[in-house]
């Protein structure tokens, strides 16, 4: 189910950023916020992206967070905020690596940058038609470079070990 994964800040601590995911936009959680009057300054919505199976994206950020004890509660973390866009960003470029790497490797689908492509908007969908949400051109550049990073690695430690994989750059 897609949903936007969200990441929220407050002027009063900058280094405290909240991360969540919701159904319907993000100011709409942010709206909800400052009407609670728990700040003087109203918070701000930092990153947003809509993402298919956000929950796991969102699981997956948070344990990272827990694992260095950053975690205040309610979804705020103790974390700058470029820190935790930077977490997001990888895991959701890691959620389309692993869905390209399985179906490759069960032989499924080619292996191309055109598939991979397909990937990247089945988890990062450029355009939902059901409510006309969508995501940003620069969030699918960013989440590329994470992407191109992981595969590198995934390439590099794989023929080490002398198994191999084509890369998305070498033509066919």
């Amino acid at each position: 189910m897609k949903s936007f994964i969200y990441v929220i800040s407050n002027k009063v601590n900058q280094d405290i950023s909240k991360i969540g995911i919701c159904e319907e936009t993000p100011e709409t959680v942010v709206r909800d916020l400052d009407s609670t009057g728990a700040s003087p300054f109203p918070y701000k919505l930092e990153y947003k992206a809509l993402v298919d199976d956000a929950f796991l994206i969102l699981q997956a950020v948070r344990r990272l967070l827990w694992a260095e004890l950053k975690n205040i509660g309610s979804g705020w973390f103790y974390i700058p905020v470029e820190e935790i866009i930077c977490l997001i960003r990888h895991e959701i470029s890691q959620a389309i690596v692993d869905k390209y790497m399985h179906e490759t490797r069960t032989g499924s689908v080619d292996n191309g940058f055109v598939v991979m492509l397909k990937y990247m908007d089945d988890v990062l969908p450029f355009y939902d038609d059901t409510l006309s949400r969508k995501n940003d051109l620069q969030e699918a550049v960013e989440v590329s470079r994470h992407i191109t990073q992981i595969m590198r690695y995934e390439y590099t430690s794989k023929k080490k070990r002398g198994l191999g994989i084509t890369l998305l750059s070498t033509p066919r």
